[in-house]
């Protein structure tokens, strides 16, 4: 038996793969790893172009506004307008930027910035951050992480509260959001994995991948009906901060506790499940047995 058994072992003994812990907490954790996901979902409309009117006059002088590109709007020597009744109109970071971005010469460019400084934070987080969690434990880094995505997301959440932000102070905070938001994705889908068993959290994993193609789609309905990022934001930052709080309920992983030789911490991780499953397991008893089938397999 390898120690990812034995461990294995000590969670179905205090209660199963799948007990009272695993349905509470754990289905929680894989749920919440997808709220970072409504913010990328999100991106896409955040960055979405107003549609524009321009006045088209006739010989009688009477105007009429009618539909027209972005290039076409910016050419108008009459001016133009936004369309707030458009269905592709939506208050975002394109319609509060001050100096206004519509019309600037590197607009494609500049629009194009707002995901790929976010792809480009997850770059940096996945080579330098990430591996945090095999060195200081998974339930720290994962309210750390968390945490600091609630900051992050609160921040952009008010700045787009005001009638006018500034584009790079938004690219800031993007980036800071993304920062952090990888390493909380990798070590969340770990640390949910290693509060459960193989077999279960397979289950679980299943479970959130379903919600997540849900959270994709509840982004589209929401944007039809709101049309303003800004309660979305702050219902992100909410789900961030539910997360963080949450994190301080769970115990370290087991898995790696025990590797990482931190006995005493996995036994607390071991009693922590057992007792939200409402089971007695003797840890100690377990650990004992274990070192000696370790030391007799070496003599």
């Amino acid at each position: 038996m390898n120690d990812t058994t034995f461990v294995e072992e000590c969670i179905v003994k205090a209660g199963g793969g799948f007990g009272r812990f695993q349905k509470i907490h754990s289905t929680q954790l894989a749920l919440l790893i997808y709220a970072a996901d409504l913010f990328v979902y999100a991106l896409v409309f955040f960055s979405l172009t107003p549609a524009l009117e321009c006045p088209l006059t006739d010989g009688d002088g009477n105007t009429t506004w009618i539909l027209c590109s972005r290039e076409d709007a910016c050419d108008s020597k009459t001016g133009f307008r936004i369309d707030e009744d458009n269905v592709n109109t939506i208050e975002n970071f394109i319609t509060k930027i001050e100096p206004p971005m519509i019309c600037d010469e590197n607009y494609t460019f500049k629009s194009s910035m707002f995901g790929t400084t976010f792809m480009i934070a997850l770059l940096v987080s996945n080579i330098f951050i990430t591996p945090f969690g095999d060195v200081f434990g998974r339930r720290s880094m994962y309210i750390v992480f968390c945490g600091l995505q609630t900051i992050f997301l609160l921040a952009l959440s008010l700045q787009l509260s005001t009638d006018k932000i500034n584009y790079y102070v938004v690219l800031a905070m993007i980036f800071l959001i993304g920062l952090f938001s990888s390493p909380r994705w990798n070590i969340s889908v770990i640390y949910f994995a290693e509060l459960s068993t193989l077999k279960y959290s397979k289950l679980i994993f299943f479970v959130s991948n379903l919600a997540a193609a849900s959270f994709a789609l509840s982004i589209g309905i929401y944007f039809f009906c709101v049309k303003s990022v800004v309660p979305g934001m702050y219902f992100i930052t909410a789900l961030h901060g539910y997360a963080t709080i949450h994190g301080f309920y769970l115990p370290e992983s087991p898995q790696f506790a025990y590797a990482s030789g931190q006995i005493d911490l996995f036994k607390a991780s071991i009693r922590t499940i057992a007792k939200a499953n409402r089971v007695e397991v003797d840890v100690d008893e377990l650990v004992r047995e274990r070192e000696q089938s370790k030391d007799a397999a070496r003599t």
